[in-house]
């Protein structure tokens, strides 16, 4: 059984919660802080993970929309 990280990790809640969602408010410097962003230029999803499960297919990284909420000309 694999359980569910606090944050930080795609397809890693159930899709209708807070928690499966990115937000650029979460951004931390690499000591762990919060800081504030100006924009996001790119944002990289991979998974450490590609396991063939037999009959249920796989165990994989699976994002199903992107959209950006802030759009502006």
């Amino acid at each position: 059984m694999s359980y569910c990280f606090e944050w930080g990790y795609a397809d890693n809640h159930p899709n209708n919660t807070e928690k499966s969602q990115f937000k650029i408010e979460w951004a931390v410097d690499e000591y762990g802080n919060s800081v504030q962003l100006d924009k996001v230029d790119f944002i990289k999803v991979y998974s450490a993970i590609n396991q063939d499960c037999g009959w249920m297919g796989e165990a994989s990284t699976e994002i199903l929309t992107i959209e950006n909420l802030h759009f502006s000309k």
